[in-house]
Formats: C-alpha cells, structure tokens, sequence
C-alpha cells in the first residue's frame, strides 16, 4: 500500500550528504504498510547478525525490520528520531538465511509521509553495551553493567541465577 519510487537524493545533509539515488517511500497512514524485497540472493546471518539502514524522516517513527522465508522469521525494531537522515542499526538474532526483507515505517501505527531510505547493507560486529554510569545497584536494573555486582546484592532464594547475553534479540527488548 505504499507509493515507491527511486529519486535522486533530496536530502544532502548529516549522514547521507552524497548525490545518489534514493528510494522514496509514500506511506499513506494505513497499517502494516511496507517495502518488501524479494532479494535474488538470501542474506546468511551465520556470523554477521546486523542489518544497517539509512532513512530520512522529519517526524520520530518506530521501524520494524523483519526477514522471511528461509528460516524462522526474525525482526527488530529502531525508532527514527525525526531529525533527517539517520542510520539505524537492527540487530538479529538467528543464524539462518533468508530472501525477503521487508521494512516497516510505523507498522500499526498511521503515520502518513514521504520517507527516504539508502545503503541497506548487512554488517558484522554487535551494537555496544549501553554506557554503565555507576557500579551501584539501583533502578532501573538492566543487567548490562559489567561493574555491578549483582550477585552479591540479591537474597538467595533458592534459585540459579547468573548474568548471560539477552538470548532473544526481538520485541520490547531487542538489545
């Protein structure tokens, strides 16, 4: 249900100043609308498990990035901050391979608007851990900050407990 077109670049500006060609995304504010490529070559996600993005937008719109046919489907959701040209960087986790990538600009939402998007390329490496402020244990409690003992601060309850890397990079906690 979207108008798609390739355009010179409009924007030259912050992360994608070249002059290039674009692809223009009309979004008319139903839901679920979307791009979806049907790519001749399945992408492996053997080793390389991020996908990166540029996209215009002047208004902040969450963006799925979901990946079918091949394997178990697997997405992940950015939010575009509104400021023009911004990569995003999705992370997935799966090891299998796949044909159709399809891209989301506000999924159940209806936000309607002219959208640019650029160099989707598949890369290696994983997002940095967010930045540990502090080795205290206080709210919020998000188990990423290697200087906190969190073990020594909870009451034994019987229970295994340890910390391990989020083995489930997809809904609300896709980091």
């Amino acid at each position: 249900g979207i108008g798609f077109s390739v355009v010179d670049n409009p924007q030259l500006n912050g992360v994608n100043a070249t002059a290039s060609k674009v692809a223009q995304i009309v979004n008319p504010g139903a839901q679920w609308e979307n791009l979806n490529f049907n790519l001749d070559t399945p992408v492996s996600f053997a080793t390389d498990k991020l996908i990166k993005l540029k996209l215009y937008s002047t208004v902040s719109v969450p963006i799925k990035l979901k990946l079918e046919t091949g394997g178990t489907p697997v997405e992940n959701d950015q939010t575009h901050g509104g400021t023009g040209w911004e990569e995003l960087t999705f992370t997935l986790a799966t090891s299998d391979s796949f044909s159709n990538l399809i891209i989301f600009i506000d999924g159940p939402g209806n936000t309607a608007g002219t959208f640019y998007i650029d160099d989707i390329k598949q890369a290696s490496g994983t997002p940095p851990p967010p930045a540990c402020t502090t080795t205290t244990l206080e709210l919020p409690i998000d188990f990423d900050c290697a200087g906190t003992d969190y073990d020594s601060k909870r009451t034994d309850g019987g229970i295994g407990f340890s910390v391990v890397d989020n083995p489930q990079l997809n809904g609300v906690n896709a980091t």
